[in-house]
């Protein structure tokens, strides 16, 4: 993940980029569901958009 580094960050008044802490815990914990790990995320999507607009 280390490439979307600059995704995560936010400005700060001193003019430094800091990064962000993501944490799904609580989500975790409230609706009994995990985060789609990002490696793969976007091939999986294409391969069934592929799939989808194929089949039109």
């Amino acid at each position: 993940m280390a490439e979307y580094a600059g995704i995560f960050c936010r400005h700060t008044g001193q003019q430094i980029l800091e990064p962000q802490i993501l944490d799904s815990t609580a989500f975790e914990r409230a609706y009994g569901v995990t985060p789609t790990p990002l490696a793969g995320t976007a091939d999986t999507r294409l391969a069934w958009y592929g799939e989808w607009l194929a089949s039109r």
